[in-house]
């Protein structure tokens, strides 16, 4: 067999191995694990960093959801991408 056609056979064969073992979680490239969910929703503490949080638009998932923690009332933020606006429901 042409030894050319033979390192292409090689190539997609490693191809499909590399796919096979490939997880992608958007950041480190491992499965999300719901036990790490909350190294991935940030907790807001100071009343100034919520209100530039919510006055930005985010640019990634994780800056998407949020816990405010700043007064007694605490709140859960989700930001809406059709309506472009944060959305908040109070939480226990």
């Amino acid at each position: 067999m042409n030894p050319e056609i033979i390192q292409i056979q090689q190539e997609i064969a490693e191809i499909k191995r590399t796919l096979q073992q490939h997880n992608h979680n958007g950041l480190n490239g491992g499965l999300v694990s719901f036990n790490d969910i909350d190294f991935t929703i940030k907790t807001v503490t100071v009343a100034g960093d919520l209100t530039n949080i919510l006055a930005s638009t985010p640019r990634r998932v994780s800056e998407q959801i949020l816990i405010d923690t700043t007064t007694a009332t605490k709140k859960l933020y989700i930001y809406d991408m059709v309506g472009k606006v944060w959305r908040s429901n109070t939480i226990a």
